[in-house]
Order: structure tokens, then C-alpha cells, then sequence
């Protein structure tokens, strides 16, 4: 019997040997980590369920590959008959009581009543006669294992919740019913992988993504525990952006513009909001620094987000102007502030420009909406005047004026090479008076088209309308860029006349190539 009991105690010592180093290997947990755990859980147990004493700890002999087990605490009894028969029935009392005899093997000098550290056996409770010492066994296992599970959540809280905001490569593992993904974050190493969770609120619809699919995802967040994935990443959220923007724009880094706020609606467009800092000069071209030369910065952000349309726009302490600036592309008339609420604003376009106000089913407005923190009602000027708004009148005529119709839209797959240029600049403002009046026209006719549709049914219109407008204006930024130039020469018509009439060409504009053929033929208000 005292042979099996031995077998016994020693199949448990080389279990837990294997436990422990398997447990720090596949968890990436230190040794001596993963012993204090296996203490800590079993002392808890015994003091609960045995020895309200005890303290346990767990010693490796690497050599012959077994782990001892001590209780720090075990009280020296006298050798007495009765005793050991007791200790003999219920083994479990080895656990905090050992003989005088037994002692001395460890402690020669040892008397009874004397506390000392002396080995135990798991297989003494396994074999203990009570049904109920018998379960402990199977508790402090389950313990263990809790354990394990809790440092691990540690280990990754503390390495991951620093890095939130930032790239890392996952590998897509398994979509759930409801669109939600189960990934991989993949360790550079390529030891230490950590599952994570991808919602599919974070996922771009539009994105087909296979099974054992590798991509770059941004950590959202990271939960210290809970019973789920600690950490959830996206694909297609702000903070996605953000680090793109922060790869890609070395004058983020060098803190001459700071990223004000990002609103994102996953593959079909994202407004960034940026501010220059003290630190730049005041001449410092934002827009120039997004972009980059031929708009490489601003395309190889947009290729790593399947090509999603990015409004960059320059953030102002001035809230007005600050809503002016988020509705981009879109013209504004004027803001006026609701008098009822705080955050509510009339945001006055013409008729022509709701479509791009509003956006496709509302996110250009959604977005600026969320950016500047308002809630903007969009009305065109009838509805404005219903509501007896007064509002700009003098930026009206402007817009009005220079507001070139959808249909004159020239596709640039399909333009023309212009054959005047600089050089050859020859018209009177006769011809500038006519093109002017031209454009009166046209709007006329644009706005007799519209004059009998409601709101609802001028959005559906719209709606309609943009959905062909996108697919021939799909333009870079640098092309924008172009048009706020141009926009600030045409916002008073006198002063363009002047322009023109004073017009000299300018041996520097050769010398910076910019006698060369320009085509503005495809230049739509609606996208300013």
C-alpha cells in the first residue's frame, strides 16, 4: 500500500513539473511567475477547505524533473499510537500534522509542538476516506488554472494597453454569425500570438476578407478582464487613420500640426480635422504638408484604406467658420445659431449645393456634425426664407454667381488638351461679362428644374444625383487644393475683373513651368 502511495505522489510531483514549465513556455509567462501562482492558488484552497495554517509552496527539481510540494507550517506531533492510527485513516492530516519520528528525518533536532517546513502530497487528498476532502483536488486544479488565466490577462493588459492607437499585424481566424471577427495578433517573434476581437461596427462593409486572411488592424482597446477578448481591434475606424496619418506626415511628429479630432464613416469617407501649432510659422501651408508633392502623402494614406475619400479640413477656434470648414466640399451661404438650443445651427446652401451638404445618405453632414460637436439643420434659401432667416445676402449673390451646374462637369479620364496657354492669354472683358451671364442663365434653368419639389423629394433627387456624380468626380486632393485657390480669385466678381484687366505675364511663371497648359474645364463648384 505504501508503495502505491509513493508511485502515487511521485506521478503528481512530475504532473505539476510539466504543468509549470509547459504553462510559462506556451503562455510566454517567467517561472517564477507561474510558481506563485500554483502557491498562491493552492495555499488559498488548503487554508480554506484543510488547514486554515497552511502555506504552501511548490519547488522544481529540474534534474529529475518533478515538483516537491512544502507546507511552511506543519505542526511536530508525538509518535503516540492512536495518533498514527488516526494519520493512517485520514492522510489528509498529514497536511499540517507529522510524526516525531517522521520529522527527524528532516530535522534531527526536531521536539514535538515545533513548527516546520515539511513535504506534502496532493495523493494524500485523493485518498483521504471524506468524499468532500476528495474534491478538493478537482477545486484547487480549477484554482490553478483560474490562476494562470488571470496573470496571462495581466501580461497582456500591461503589454498592450500602451500600444492602443497603434498598428499591429492579425491574421483573421473566424467570422461569427453576426459579421464579427476573431483574429490573431501576430507577434514578430511568431511565438507568442494573442487573440483579439474585431466588430464588425469597426469593419468596412464593403471589405471581402478570407479566412487566414494576414492585415495591419489598429488596437482600440484593451479590457483588463473579462470573460471575452481583452483586446478589440478595428480595420476601419478613426483610430486607423490616425496612424496613418501619424506614419505618413512627419510634421505631426515634429509637432507643427496636432490632430484635432477624426470622424469616420468606414469606406465611404473621413473628415480629419488638423491645426497648426505655435510652432509653425505663419506661413506654414497645412494643406500643402497632408498632401505632399503630387499628392503622394494623401494617396499612399488613401491606397492602405481602399481608397476611401478624405476631407481635410483646418480646424478653427471660430465655430462658425470651424462648420464651414467641416462641411467641405460643400459651398455654405451662411451659419446662423438656433436661438432655443445651444448646439443647434441653420446651415444656409443654395438649392444646387443640398446634394453635397447632405452627402450620400447624409454622411458629409453626419460627419461634420460629429466633428464640431452640433446638430446642423441644412436648408436651402426658399426654405431658409419660409423660416425667415436672415442671412448673408451679399454671400448669396457670390455664390450664386459663380456657381457652375453638375451638368457642365467634364470627366478627366475624357479631357482635352488645351492648345492656348499662358503665353497666348488673349480675351476682353466683353467675353467675361458674356461667360458671367451664361451662368446667370443656367442657374435660372437649374432652379426652375427644382422650384416644385418639397425637401424630401429634393434629397431623393439629389441622392440620385450624386451617386453618378461620384463616379465622374473622383478626384485627388491636390485637385482641391487647386480649387480653394481659384475659389478666393472668383469670390468678388470686381476684383476678378481687375485681375484680368491689369493681366501681364510674368517672365516667373515660365520660370516655374507654369506657362504650360492649364485645364480648369473640369473644375464643379458642388466639389469645393
Amino acid at each position: 500500500m505504501a508503495k502505491k502511495i509513493e508511485t502515487k505522489e511521485l506521478n503528481y510531483e512530475k504532473q505539476f513539473f510539466k504543468s509549470i514549465l509547459e504553462y510559462s513556455v506556451n503562455h510566454n509567462i517567467s517561472l517564477d511567475s507561474v510558481i506563485d501562482v500554483f502557491n498562491q492558488q493552492t495555499t488559498k484552497i488548503i487554508k480554506k477547505k484543510l488547514d486554515q495554517d497552511a502555506e504552501i509552496v511548490y519547488e522544481l527539481d529540474k534534474k529529475n524533473k518533478i515538483a516537491k510540494l512544502y507546507n511552511l507550517y506543519v505542526s511536530v506531533v508525538d509518535n503516540d499510537p492512536e495518533i498514527i492510527r488516526d494519520i493512517e485513516n485520514n492522510p489528509e492530516i498529514r497536511f499540517y500534522n507529522i510524526t516525531l519520528n517522521e520529522a527527524k528525518l528532516y530535522y534531527p533536532e526536531v521536539k514535538v509542538d515545533d513548527i516546520i517546513k515539511a513535504p506534502v502530497s496532493l495523493s494524500w487528498i485523493s485518498e483521504s476516506k471524506n468524499s468532500n476532502i476528495k474534491l478538493i483536488a478537482k477545486v484547487l486544479f480549477n484554482s490553478i488554472v483560474q490562476g494562470i488565466k488571470l496573470l496571462e490577462k495581466k501580461i497582456i493588459y500591461d503589454k498592450y494597453s500602451c500600444m492602443i492607437g497603434q498598428k499591429i499585424m492579425a491574421e483573421f481566424v473566424s467570422q461569427t454569425d453576426k459579421g464579427n471577427w476573431n483574429v490573431i495578433l501576430l507577434d514578430p517573434s511568431g511565438l507568442h500570438n494573442v487573440s483579439a476581437f474585431l466588430p464588425r461596427s469597426l469593419l468596412n462593409g464593403q471589405r471581402d476578407i478570407k479566412r487566414g486572411q494576414k492585415l495591419e488592424v489598429v488596437i482600440e482597446s484593451v479590457e483588463e478582464d473579462t470573460k471575452l477578448s481583452q483586446i478589440k481591434v478595428s480595420l476601419d475606424s478613426p483610430l486607423m487613420v490616425e496612424a496613418e496619418l501619424k506614419e505618413n506626415i512627419p510634421e505631426i511628429n515634429e509637432g507643427l500640426i496636432t490632430i484635432y479630432k477624426i470622424q469616420r464613416k468606414p469606406g465611404e469617407r473621413t473628415k480629419v480635422a488638423l491645426k497648426k501649432t505655435n510652432s509653425s510659422n505663419s506661413d506654414f501651408d497645412l494643406h500643402g504638408a497632408i498632401i505632399g508633392i503630387n499628392s503622394n502623402r494623401i494617396n499612399s494614406i488613401r491606397s492602405k484604406l481602399n481608397n476611401e475619400r478624405i476631407d481635410i479640413i483646418e480646424y478653427s477656434d471660430d465655430l462658425i467658420t470651424f462648420i464651414k470648414n467641416a462641411l467641405s466640399p460643400a459651398k455654405v451661404i451662411d451659419i446662423l445659431k438656433k436661438e432655443e438650443k445651444n448646439n443647434d445651427y441653420y446651415v444656409i446652401v443654395l438649392k444646387e449645393s443640398i446634394t453635397t451638404a447632405i452627402g450620400k445618405k447624409g454622411v458629409n453632414a453626419s460627419l461634420a456634425s460629429s466633428l464640431t460637436g452640433t446638430h446642423l439643420d441644412i436648408v436651402d434659401t426658399e426654405k431658409a426664407d419660409e423660416l425667415g432667416l436672415e442671412y448673408d445676402k451679399n454671400a448669396l449673390s457670390l455664390l450664386s454667381q459663380f456657381n457652375y451646374s453638375s451638368n457642365k462637369k467634364v470627366n478627366s479620364n475624357n479631357r482635352k488638351e488645351r492648345k492656348n496657354n499662358l503665353t497666348s492669354f488673349d480675351f476682353n472683358m466683353d467675353t467675361f461679362d458674356k461667360d458671367v451671364a451664361a451662368f446667370e442663365l443656367q442657374e435660372q434653368e437649374d432652379n426652375n428644374k427644382y422650384s416644385d419639389l418639397n425637401f424630401d423629394e429634393l434629397f431623393k433627387q439629389h441622392e440620385k444625383e450624386l451617386n453618378e456624380l461620384e463616379k465622374e468626380q473622383e478626384e485627388t486632393i491636390s485637385e482641391e487644393l487647386a480649387k480653394e485657390e481659384i475659389k478666393k480669385d472668383i469670390k468678388n466678381y470686381k476684383k476678378a475683373k481687375k485681375v484680368i484687366e491689369d493681366f501681364k505675364i510674368d517672365d516667373d511663371l515660365t520660370n516655374f513651368g507654369l506657362d504650360k497648359n492649364i485645364d480648369l474645364s473640369d473644375l464643379n463648384d458642388e466639389e469645393w
